[in-house]
């Protein structure tokens, strides 16, 4: 049986001592008084401490620690103004630049900077023709050669532009809105591109695009910069008897706001309205509304901005024209 610690201390000192008796007999009797001596007794026992931990478990969820920062960053970001928290890119030193920022929509192509209007992808729609694959281009048992033709047609059913070549035609084609005469696209309006193929046995392959339309388009003037924007989409009438803008309406003037804002800061502009509709209080309203919400984006007062409205002549082409002023 293991005996306590402090009588197996005790024990130890008493086994010691009875070895010597004659020395502690001695050591009595040189005291002179009878006492014994000071006798320190130690004693140690050796306990094995277990030193295996337990596994450290702590539920943690992924990313749980930058919760708080992006809730005060998403918090920072939503106060800000609109166009800002939807913007694409920013300019630096925003605080001191006299440039706007330029808006996520891009719905007017910029034909002074040679961007192009539309891209056609002419061997994508022949290849849905022949059922996902391209036609043959070898030569025929007449030596004839395979050739194509692309034609930017109107609404009306006319040629506007004409691209053609041998062998098939490319992937791409970029359309820079010009007709083979120089002429402009008109926007708003709708444009189509029919692929014409012959192949080497001389027979005709057609395939037909998408139609699209030129919501808006920026080009330079002798007069000064323009910026026209298709009139219809722009305004809802609706039951009333005034018309409104529409939300596409005030996104194509937030950019072009954006634009003259960026490219020509502090120039006088005006605006004009070209409608078919033959009432001049009608197409008065829409030159007065684009020229109100022109004057509060670029924060200059409407009293300044000339307003300008073109009742419905027969050749007329409806449009929104802003005309930034180089004087």
């Amino acid at each position: 049986m293991r005996r306590p610690s402090a009588f197996w201390g005790f024990s130890s000192a008493f086994v010691f001592l009875s070895c010597f008796p004659h020395r502690a007999r001695a050591q009595a009797g040189g005291a002179g008084q009878g006492a014994l001596p000071d006798v320190t007794i130690e004693a140690k026992e050796k306990k094995i401490i277990d030193r295996n931990k337990p596994a450290f478990e702590m539920s943690l969820k992924e990313n749980s620690p930058l919760k708080p920062f992006l809730k005060v960053g998403k918090d920072v970001r939503y106060r800000l103004p609109d166009e800002i928290v939807r913007s694409m890119r920013y300019t630096t030193g925003l605080s001191t630049s006299p440039y706007a920022l330029a808006p996520s929509t891009h719905w007017i192509f910029w034909a002074w900077k040679n961007e192009p209007a539309h891209t056609f992808h002419p061997l994508r729609d022949l290849a849905q023709a022949y059922g996902g694959k391209n036609p043959p281009r070898e030569k025929g048992a007449r030596g004839a050669k395979p050739s194509w033709e692309l034609d930017v047609v109107d609404s009306a059913g006319g040629v506007f532009r004409k691209y053609s070549g041998d062998g098939l035609p490319p992937e791409d084609i970029a359309f820079d809105g010009r007709s083979s005469e120089g002429k402009w696209i008109d926007v708003g309006q709708s444009y189509s591109g029919v692929v014409n193929y012959w192949d080497s046995a001389g027979r005709p392959h057609t395939a037909a695009g998408s139609p699209f339309a030129i919501a808006g388009m920026g080009l330079k003037d002798p007069s000064g910069f323009i910026l026209k924007l298709a009139l219809r989409p722009m305004f809802d009438h609706g039951n009333q008897a005034s018309p409104k803008l529409s939300k596409f309406g005030r996104a194509l003037l937030r950019e072009a706001a954006g634009i003259i804002q960026r490219f020509y800061p502090g120039y006088n502009f005006e605006v004009g309205a070209y409608s078919l509709d033959s009432d001049q209080q009608t197409v008065g309203d829409f030159s007065r509304l684009c020229a109100k919400a022109l004057a509060s984006r670029l924060l200059v007062p409407s009293g300044q901005v000339l307003a300008r409205s073109f009742p419905g002549t027969p050749d007329l082409k409806e449009r929104i024209e802003i005309l930034v002023l180089n004087r």
